[in-house]
């Protein structure tokens, strides 16, 4: 172990008392471990145990179906998995006078395993049979499926005297069983703790009769304990949840940046702050970093990040103060990234678990700076109530253009319609590479009242290519506090102004066809009929003078004084 420690830059450890034994044993510092903990597939959250489901794999185990189940499990070493202390606590129980129960035993042991002050595995097994006590205690040997069994029982009992983790105990937690453990033991109560089962004193059989009789005689309580240890073993302890820790521990080691960053600006979204996270975390693809950037809300948002700040890689920062609009977050959230391609995940929007894994390939090609997916839209209730590409907004444009994937150079996909109005719609669908950000430009985009996002999108994609997937990958939550709501909500003459500077933009920055201005004025028109209907046409000259249409753009205000904070 010497030689390990000299020769070893970081240390991951799968529970905080590993972590603690390496400290306090091997004299390692603990800033130079990680806190990793064990990981197994999880079922998602529509997949929970009913007890129609349960019965039946009783039933398929050839389980009493009148007697509640407890189960243990451990392979190779009797005496370091407490085998001898699950015999034990049945035999406590039966001694009690309680007879509506069985102990099932998952795995094999060598009968001639010995323990100087335990004795032999076989002398264990012997007195059982003496006692009798095989009526209630069975040891099923080696099984092809260890969550089969955990399907039909009740409760799982950790009997080990020590594990680093257990990771049987999370997948006793996805079958919903409540777990007892002893408090000592390792890493398994920083699982339990008081949500997920019952802990009692290192080898204190007698407490472990306790809590078993309890869970055995309260059911409401077992049941809410399991569906408490699914839904935690599911969010924290889930390989797609755990893995990107591991890949954050790599780069440190390794100097490497992770392929994406993930920027979550965030203001007042607590009540959807949940499912944005599970969306991410939930990715299919995992080499990302996570930068939350709250920006001072009022809402319950800080307790909801500070459930998420450290784990997974994750940065959490709150601004003391409100900055007044989204794109000082965008700004910072670059600045932070250390990955070349970013997401900006905006915190009440979700996304579909294949969306990394479909987006990023795009950028193979080494042209592709930026690329976007379909949306759908949802609601405040997460109901889908339609889609962008079957919407008026994009088939104005056209009817077909959205309907299949493409890949364009910047300047075609500015002339097809990026240049009239912003088709991208929600920064929450796209994915980008990392470019220059400028005083200049953050001026401008902060100098703009609406439509800062397009700009934005505008000098992301420039010199550069366009891909665009068609299928729906994204979600984009449309609602009353929404940033899309506020803006196009009101009637705004700040909208037509802010389109002209857009399209003034536009029209000296990129390579245009000679159909662009009039797309531009046909949309403008059509937008003054929207947004005043009733006024003459005149009116529209002060706000959107269609015969200054393409002359140069006025400069952008002074932007030293800007501080993205």
């Amino acid at each position: 172990m010497d030689d390990v420690v000299s020769r070893t830059q970081r240390f991951v450890a799968c529970s905080r008392s590993v972590r603690d034994y390496l400290v306090s044993e091997h004299k390692i510092a603990t800033d130079a471990i990680d806190v990793v903990p064990s990981a197994v597939p999880q079922a998602g959250a529509d997949h929970s145990r009913t007890e129609i489901q349960r019965l039946e794999s009783r039933r398929l185990a050839g389980w009493p179906m009148d007697k509640a189940i407890v189960v243990g499990s451990g392979i190779g070493v009797p005496f370091r998995k407490g085998a001898d202390l699950f015999i034990e606590v049945a035999r406590i129980l039966r001694a009690r006078g309680v007879e509506d129960y069985h102990f099932y035993w998952l795995g094999s042991f060598p009968e001639r395993e010995r323990d100087t002050a335990l004795g032999t595995w076989s002398q264990h097994l012997d007195r059982l049979r003496a006692d009798g006590l095989d009526e209630k205690v069975t040891f099923l040997g080696d099984v092809d499926d260890v969550r089969a069994y955990l399907r039909g029982a009740d409760l799982f009992l950790l009997t080990s005297r020590e594990e680093p983790f257990a990771r049987v105990v999370l997948e006793a937690a996805s079958a919903e069983l409540p777990v007892i453990c002893f408090a000592g033991s390792g890493g398994a109560p920083e699982f339990v703790e008081e949500d997920a089962g019952i802990i009692v004193g290192w080898t204190n059989t007698v407490a472990m009769a306790d809590a078993t009789l309890k869970l055995i005689r309260d059911q409401p309580l077992r049941a809410k304990l399991g569906r408490q240890a699914s839904a935690k073993a599911r969010r924290h302890f889930s390989t797609d949840r755990v893995f990107p820790r591991l890949l954050s521990t790599m780069r440190k080691v390794a100097s490497k940046p992770p392929a994406v960053s993930i920027i979550v600006p965030n203001f007042n979204c607590a009540r959807y702050l949940h499912e944005r996270m599970d969306s991410i975390l939930g990715q299919s693809f995992q080499d990302f970093e996570l930068i939350i950037l709250d920006d001072a809300s009022t809402d319950d948002s800080q307790s909801i990040l500070d459930y998420y700040a450290g784990v997974y890689g994750t940065r959490v920062i709150v601004n003391e103060r409100n900055s007044g609009a989204p794109y000082p977050q965008w700004f910072k959230g670059v600045a932070l990234a250390s990955a070349d391609l970013i997401w900006i995940a905006e915190g009440d929007d979700v996304s579909d678990p294949s969306f990394l894994e479909t987006l990023v390939p795009l950028f193979r090609d080494p042209s592709v700076k930026f690329a976007f997916c379909a949306s759908k839209i949802i609601n405040d209730r997460s109901e889908i109530v339609g889609d962008y590409p079957s919407s008026p907004y994009l088939t104005d444009l056209s009817d077909f253009k959205w309907k299949r994937s493409y890949q364009v150079s910047a300047e075609q996909e500015v002339n097809e319609g990026l240049g009239v109005k912003n088709t991208v719609i929600n920064i929450s669908a796209a994915v980008f590479r990392k470019f220059d950000i400028t005083p200049d430009f953050v001026g401008q985009v902060l100098s703009l009242p609406v439509g800062g996002d397009w700009y934005f999108i505008l000098e992301a994609i420039r010199n550069g290519s366009v891909a665009y997937e068609s299928a729906m990958l994204n979600q984009h939550r449309r609602h009353g506090d929404s940033l899309t709501s506020v803006i196009t909500a009101p009637p705004s003459e700040a909208l037509l102004r802010t389109r002209q500077l857009i399209h003034q933009h536009v029209l000296h920055t990129y390579e245009t066809d000679l159909a662009i201005k009039l797309k531009m004025a046909e949309h403008v028109v059509q937008l003054w009929n929207q947004l005043f209907p009733g006024r003459p046409a005149e009116g529209m000259e002060s706000l959107y003078s269609l015969s200054k249409l393409g002359e140069f753009p006025p400069k952008p205000p002074e932007s030293s004084e800007i501080a993205l904070t």
